[in-house]
């Protein structure tokens, strides 16, 4: 089987420290899948900065979660147009970084997961072009600011932006117009005002709004 039709590489160096991502060379193009999980087993594994992945432009999926990486290049995202996954969850070594506002020329994302992850600042307003993420989660990082005008009308159905060091602030008006949530946890932030009217969020069945500085229900309006 040649290079350009490997469907998965799995980049398991448990036992050889330190571990990183080699660079790549431009045969390797084509790989579909990267997986790098859980890289912690040695003790003397030393902190890497995360190799550029710019333009492997068939690339689907990125699993980095549980590693010891310490930055993520400022182009990372650049050119993966196919892209549909990307996790680097658990990877606290992490330099602070922002949520790339890049991401919005990968429109065929579903899933971006960077749950304690050393994120800071707000959330871009960029989600008017991503039409097919389903998946978010930013769970226990330092994002700051308001929930983007863009989430309303998204097809996001799991968003997990709970435990932020600072806090999320601001309403929670506009997950009333996000009409796919399945779950939402908001949970320890600082979002202030009245919970909105979910009645058209109708497969929402898990929503965690406590520890925040919410004041009331908002009640459907009568027709």
């Amino acid at each position: 089987m040649g290079r350009n039709h490997l469907r998965q590489l799995q980049l398991c160096y448990l036992y050889k420290p330190p571990f990183q991502i080699p660079h790549w060379n431009p045969t390797f193009r084509h790989q579909p899948a990267l997986s790098t999980q859980k890289h912690r087993r040695s003790t003397q594994l030393h902190r890497r900065r995360l190799t550029n992945l710019a333009n492997l432009t068939l690339l689907e999926q990125v699993i980095l979660d549980g590693n010891n990486f310490t930055s993520i290049p400022p182009d990372f995202f650049t050119g993966l147009n196919n892209l549909q996954s990307f996790s680097v969850s658990d990877n606290r070594d992490l330099s602070p970084w922002i949520h790339p506002e890049t991401l919005n020329q990968n429109s065929n994302l579903q899933s971006f997961q960077a749950s304690n992850a050393n994120i800071m600042g707000s959330i871009p307003d960029i989600f008017e072009s991503l039409h097919n993420l389903q998946n978010l989660r930013l769970s226990y990082n330092n994002l700051t600011g308001t929930l983007p005008r863009s989430f309303a009308g998204s097809q996001i159905q799991n968003l997990w932006l709970n435990n932020q060091n600072q806090g999320l602030s601001g309403t929670l008006d506009v997950i009333s117009s996000m009409t796919q949530l399945n779950q939402v946890w908001l949970q320890a932030n600082s979002f202030t005002e009245a919970i909105p009217d979910l009645s058209n969020c109708i497969v929402l069945f898990d929503l965690q709004l406590r520890d925040n500085q919410l004041t009331d229900f908002k009640c459907p309006e009568k027709e």
